[in-house]
């Protein structure tokens, strides 16, 4: 995911928020209102958020969503219930999921103790923690790890 994603679509969906709630206030409050607004002021919060992902060419290769996000500081965002789906070609190619986890911007990694699950044709990843480094697609899962091979003897001859 590019650095800025999350907080890019998550400043805009305060600022869509911001917008209507200042409908049909006078001019000036409105005014005070926009001049007022950080969007990434700690305790900022976000609820039933979806991010596209796209690669250079504009194809859409990823879809995130997630119940809340919180900015912490103008670096970290907490999320609560993340669900990542991977596009290849644009339909689905691998799935990730965990209860929570920190996204931290400025260095374009997540972190999370909880619970997580990859999975992929035919291949299921479980375990507990993970250190993803979102621009170079790399990470790792802590600990208690389990891989599930479905369907193992499909494609043996």
């Amino acid at each position: 995911m590019q650095c800025n994603t999350i907080a890019a679509i998550l400043a805009v969906t305060l600022a869509a928020t911001a917008l209507l709630r200042s409908q049909g206030q006078p001019a000036d409050k409105k005014n005070r209102l926009s001049e007022s607004l950080d969007f990434t002021a700690p305790g900022t919060v976000i609820k039933g958020f979806q991010v596209p992902r796209f690669d250079l060419q504009g194809a859409l290769i990823g879809k995130l969503s997630g119940d809340t996000a919180t900015y912490q500081d103008s670096n970290n965002i907490s999320v609560q219930t993340i669900h990542y789906v991977g596009l290849k070609e644009g339909k689905p190619d691998f799935e990730f999921s965990t209860p929570y986890c920190n996204y931290n911007q400025a260095v374009s990694v997540v972190n999370t103790d909880a619970p997580v699950k990859f999975t992929r044709q035919g291949v299921s990843l479980n375990g507990l923690g993970l250190t993803w480094d979102i621009s170079k697609s790399k990470g790792t899962i802590h600990k208690e790890v389990t891989m599930v091979i479905h369907d193992i003897n499909k494609g043996i001859k």
